[in-house]
């Protein structure tokens, strides 16, 4: 048996040559990779995710502050590189819809709880707000694939012994960070956003199982959305998609029934502070949705106008109830002087009559 202090020499010169291997693979990495790689990697990645069509299943949990609940649906994602797509959710009547966006408005076709008639909510262009492209599945690269990281104003990339990061302003100015998989295509495998000005984290996505489609570029076939910071997270979405085939599309796929028996209308297209309510029997007397859009201008029209006229109607009424008023101060001004005259001049009668 070899001595204590031979085994301890021994355990010391191994940890010795593991940290020197790492930093020669460090080295060797960073050597071998540069940042102008990285980032026309990234390009490249997200120019051939323009397209495509994705099947995940999605699981999400709410916190307080908001209504605590869990719940799962399906999900069906498919987009053409000119903008248009087509999102199907199914799974509770809450969430369930049909989304669709045809490059001049898009359409959103819901099962609202305890009514037995389905909705078609029309509304103008695509209005995928920041928040929406940050902590969800979007039409093309995204950060729920653990892409779209090209897109970063400003990026930096920093490649050393903890491995390959790439940072920059995201939607909305937010600091984006991100940890960067070169075995994998440079996919991201954790993605923090920040706020600009103080720098406290808005959420992570913990991005896993990377895996390509059919020779696509790798994407993350799991992905959990976690807002806030432990412990004190508010929102948990876990995405695991089934499948994936980045081609375009059938143009048919972004259409849809529109005259369906039992599918009211809601168009908001002429503004959303006064959409136009359409039964699912008066729908059945349209042509298009172009004749739609202008029967819903003709009707907002006439709102305005006759909104226009109650206003009007309302101002002459409060002109002549302030004229009202006015005159019934001027007269009671008037009559209290007259009042005031005739006790006066009745006084003054009396002492000239009492002195006689």
């Amino acid at each position: 048996m070899l001595p204590v202090f031979v085994l301890r020499t021994l355990q010391y010169v191994r940890m010795l040559c593991f940290l020197l291997a790492t930093l020669g693979a460090c080295s060797s990495m960073s050597m071998a990779i540069s940042p102008g790689q990285v980032t026309a990697a990234l390009r490249e990645a997200d120019s051939r995710l323009s397209h495509g069509t994705i099947k995940a299943s999605v699981h999400t949990d709410q916190y307080p502050p908001f209504d605590p609940k869990s719940y799962k649906e399906s999900l069906t994602l498919v987009y053409a590189s000119d903008g248009r797509y087509r999102m199907t959710l199914t799974g509770t009547p809450e969430t369930a819809r049909d989304r669709i966006y045809d490059g001049k408005s898009y359409s959103d076709i819901c099962f609202p709880p305890g009514k037995k008639d389905r909705y078609l909510y029309l509304q103008p262009g695509a209005t995928l707000n920041a928040h929406d492209k940050i902590s969800t599945i979007v039409p093309g690269p995204c950060y729920a694939l653990g892409r779209n990281l090209s897109t970063l104003k400003d990026s930096k990339v920093t490649i050393d012994g903890s491995g390959v990061r790439v940072s920059g302003k995201g939607y909305g100015g937010d600091i984006i960070e991100a940890m960067l998989d070169p075995a994998h295509g440079y996919v991201a495998t954790v993605i923090n956003r920040r706020f600009a000005d103080s720098g406290a984290l808005v959420g992570t996505w913990q991005l896993g199982v990377p895996k390509q489609f059919g020779g696509s570029p790798y994407i993350a076939t799991q992905a959990t959305w976690k807002s806030g910071k432990l412990p004190t997270v508010m929102l948990q979405r876990q995405y695991a998609i089934s499948n994936a085939v980045f081609a375009e599309p059938d143009s048919n796929i972004f259409s849809f029934a529109w005259k369906a028996k039992d599918l009211n209308v809601i168009d908001m297209r002429v503004g959303s502070h006064a959409p136009c309510y359409y039964p699912a029997k008066s729908v059945q007397r349209l042509d298009s949705l172009d004749q739609m859009l202008q029967n819903s201008h003709k009707v907002t029209d006439d709102r305005r106008k006759n909104q226009e006229k109650y206003e009007a109607e309302k101002r002459t009424q409060a002109q002549q109830k302030q004229f009202r008023y006015r005159l019934i101060q001027v007269i009671a001004v008037i009559s209290t002087v007259l009042l005031i005259l005739f006790l006066v001049i009745r006084i003054r009668k009396r002492n000239i009559a009492t002195k006689d």
